[in-house]
């Protein structure tokens, strides 16, 4: 005589545990729809997601089915042809009995093309649909007896109807996930356009996450490191002040969330252009921040590897003149306001008067601001001179 079994909670207990583990990793669905097999005495499962706008947007877990036959049901399904209809089983787990008769199933063509030559039992489905996206199922589940299984008992269906809020909640949280991690995914591709070096700094300094143009300079040696996790003049003399001014931007996002935005310079032995560079704090700091969550950006420019057409890119989007346009630039390849006005050969009073226009086309206040403004609108053509690979990198 068999042990009985164990009650329908502590059996549905065993899969909910798996369920969870669906949304952030994929593969449990699969483990999921082999639970309930056991538990069901061995029928042919299938679950079927779908996530609408993603690509794939369909993903089918099954068990006990034979892959040939995979279209046939989707053949079926996409019709609206299934001899029972689905959109009746969103309250609980339904027998296929409740809705078309057993009997007559055998007349049917969905019996004789999917189901007979899989070796399934003439009797109704037991389906859930657990999810419905602008009025159309996105996820539903489907249990058919084979021949030589047991039938599934009133037990077994009361097991089942424990899982529904869980299923429900547990595609809500995939589809969810998945979601942010497409818009995660298009993000690093655009971050990884912009013609500048960025670098995501939490709130210990550390770099969370940087784009390709970052990770260029910092490879080329040549004044500029992440090595260790932390964005580092390499220089001697300069390292402790440029640690100081990214320090002290960190401590001021994380204390108060004061935005700001701090130019300077980071030196090149190599001698090339020293690298344009500064910080900016993000927002206030939230109340549930982890510690890894960025707090600060770090911009890098490298004025010998500038954006082709920034300056006419910048006086068709703020209207500036020939001349506010060029200072704009020289201030975006690190020179100072003194150096700008030389290097155009204008007094420094004439550049401060041009840079003063400046800021109020842009609706900037200070020169730092202004850069990061600059750099930010210029649409990248040959982003850092070098070819990206589209992703963004973490930090750690």
């Amino acid at each position: 005589m068999p042990p009985p079994r164990p009650s329908p909670e502590v059996r549905a207990l065993r899969l909910v545990e798996t369920l969870y583990g669906a949304p952030t990793h994929p593969s449990a669905w699969g483990a999921f729809v082999e639970g309930l097999a056991w538990e069901l005495g061995e029928p042919m499962i299938g679950l079927n997601l779908e996530i609408p706008g993603a690509t794939p947007a369909r993903i089918s877990y099954r068990v006990h089915s034979d892959s040939r036959y995979g279209q046939v049901f989707a053949d079926y399904a996409a019709r609206g042809a299934l001899p029972w209809p689905i959109e009746e089983t969103t309250d609980r787990f339904v027998r296929g009995g409740e809705l078309f008769p057993d009997e007559e199933l055998p007349k049917t063509s969905y019996y004789r093309e999917y189901m007979e030559p899989q070796g399934l039992v003439p009797e109704g489905v037991i389906g859930h649909l657990f999810a419905m996206h602008q009025g159309r199922p996105v996820a539903a589940i489907g249990i058919y007896r084979r021949q030589g299984c047991r039938k599934i008992d009133e037990q077994d269906l009361v097991m089942c109807n424990l899982l529904v809020p869980h299923l429900a909640r547990a595609y809500g949280l995939f589809r969810d996930f998945a979601t942010s991690q497409h818009r995660r995914a298009a993000l690093a591709e655009a971050i990884d356009f912009l013609p500048f070096g960025l670098v995501f700094l939490d709130g210990q300094g550390k770099a969370v996450a940087a784009n390709r143009a970052a990770e260029l300079i910092a490879d080329r040696a040549d004044g500029f490191s992440l090595e260790g996790g932390r964005p580092a003049a390499t220089q001697p003399r300069a390292a402790s002040e440029v640690r100081g001014i990214l320090d002290d931007a960190v401590k001021r996002a994380r204390l108060s969330g004061h935005a700001g935005h701090q130019p300077f310079t980071i030196p090149r032995p190599g001698g090339l252009r020293p690298y344009a560079a500064w910080v900016s704090t993000l927002h206030e700091p939230s109340e549930f921040a982890l510690e890894t969550d960025p707090v600060a950006l770090l911009f890098l420019n490298d004025p010998d590897k500038a954006s082709p057409g920034m300056e006419s890119q910048l006086r068709a989007l703020y209207a500036l003149t020939g001349a506010e346009a060029e200072l704009t630039r020289l201030l975006c390849e690190g020179l100072s306001i003194e150096q700008a006005a030389d290097v155009r050969g204008v007094s420094l009073h004439t550049a401060r008067a041009q840079l003063k226009s400046t800021f109020a086309k842009t609706g900037t206040r200070r020169q730092g601001e202004l850069v990061s403004m600059a750099l930010r609108s210029v649409t990248p053509g040959a982003s850092m001179g070098e070819t990206a690979d589209l992703s963004l990198r973490d930090g750690s």
